[in-house]
């Protein structure tokens, strides 16, 4: 049920030829390229579909992708200084450090594994926490 509201909340304000997102539905669109809606758009993706909980201490990541999708990826996610791509299908998710500045710790049902490296880590399905070590 959820895809269904959020696929009302943009669609009907998404305009054609060149789909400028608009503050109102047609023939009366209000404000064109309507960032405060495309906001909403990125948060439901972020932290609904993936399920992203930033912290100052850690990231939690939780997807939940929706029926029709068979994958996400967020690129270039800075956190603590560390760059991280994160890609999120139906059992897998896949954490790739792109740039390490302090080393890390991945937690996942109570085990905890040490990020100290550039690496591309599989992570499995079900939700994980990054946490940065002396922050």
């Amino acid at each position: 049920q959820g895809e269904l509201y959020f696929n009302r909340s943009y669609q009907p304000h998404v305009t054609k030829p060149f789909y400028i997102w608009t503050e109102n539905k047609q023939p009366n669109f209000g404000a064109v390229n309507f960032i405060t809606g495309m906001g909403g758009f990125l948060q439901i993706v972020f932290h609904g579909y993936f399920g992203l909980r930033v912290c100052l201490d850690k990231i939690i990541v939780n997807p939940q992708l929706p029926r029709k999708s068979e994958s996400m990826v967020i690129s270039g996610l800075d956190f603590h200084g560390n760059l991280i791509t994160m890609s999120a299908g139906r059992n897998q998710t896949n954490i790739r450090i792109l740039r390490l500045r302090k080393p890390m710790e991945l937690i996942k049902k109570n085990k905890v594994y040490l990020i100290d490296k550039i690496e591309n880590i599989q992570v499995g399905s079900g939700p994980f926490e990054l946490r940065p070590l002396n922050w």
